[in-house]
């Protein structure tokens, strides 16, 4: 039963890297997928709430896969919780509150 656990962390560890990717994108060159262009006013600041909530579910990943201390374990998936929360907030702020809107 326990390797079940490592698949599931490693494909959200892929996925939470291939979403960095489009967060580090967006950080370097400014430019935003095509679904996401109209609503965006400000891609860096997008970019790096993408990141950072990427990396959320990337620690929580590494946690299940590498740590064998529950206190460890909690203190990283408390990090993970707070850097999903805080990408989350980040990306919110970098949106327009209505896309109708020029």
């Amino acid at each position: 039963m326990d390797q079940y656990w490592y698949w599931a962390a490693a494909v959200v560890l892929l996925a939470s890297l291939s979403s960095g990717a489009l967060g580090a994108f967006a950080i370097v060159t400014g430019r935003m997928p095509p679904w996401l262009r109209r609503r965006t006013l400000r891609p860096r600041l997008w970019g790096y709430g993408t990141a950072c909530s990427s990396a959320g579910p990337a620690l929580w990943a590494v946690s299940f896969m590498v740590v064998n201390s529950d206190i460890a374990f909690s203190a990283l998936a408390l990090v993970g919780l707070v850097l999903m929360v805080g990408g989350g907030l980040l990306q919110l702020f970098a949106e327009r509150s209505d896309p109708a809107q020029p």
